[in-house]
């Protein structure tokens, strides 16, 4: 995915479990949301998820955090489709607060990496990290 920042991990679709993205369970993995856009559509959000860490162990998406404007993201879709990113932003957002901007197929076409990040705050991280990327 980045390999600038040693991340590379495989991509499984996943949905939505009441008002939450799904976190693949495996701390190795990433997901990409089923719902949302595509890499070849024109419009909306490709969201991307997956854990920083989980019991006790380095998540994929670890150092997402150390992301800066112009990496590259390489994406390989569970389908096959693969694509290239540049990234644009990196924001911190509320981990306990809803964002439903995420969520949409409408808008302009991006790809977000999102995974918990800042400090933890009783035994949970308190910020998401949020990666923003526009096609290469």
């Amino acid at each position: 995915m980045v390999a600038s920042l040693g991340i590379s991990a495989p991509v499984r679709e996943v949905g939505v479990v009441g008002q939450e993205l799904e976190v693949p369970e495996d701390p190795g993995e990433v997901g990409i949301w089923r719902d949302g856009a595509r890499p070849g559509d024109d419009a909306g959000t490709v969201l991307v998820t997956g854990h920083v860490s989980w019991d006790g162990r380095r998540g994929a998406l670890w150092s997402l955090a150390a992301a800066g404007p112009g990496d590259i993201i390489d994406l390989l879709t569970p389908d096959g489709d693969a694509s290239r990113w540049r990234v644009v932003s990196i924001d911190r957002l509320p981990r306990d607060a809803d964002h439903p901007e995420l969520f949409t197929t409408d808008g302009q076409h991006r790809l977000v990496v999102v995974t918990c990040g800042g400090p933890v705050v009783d035994g949970h991280y308190r910020d998401l990290v949020q990666v923003v990327a526009v096609r290469k």
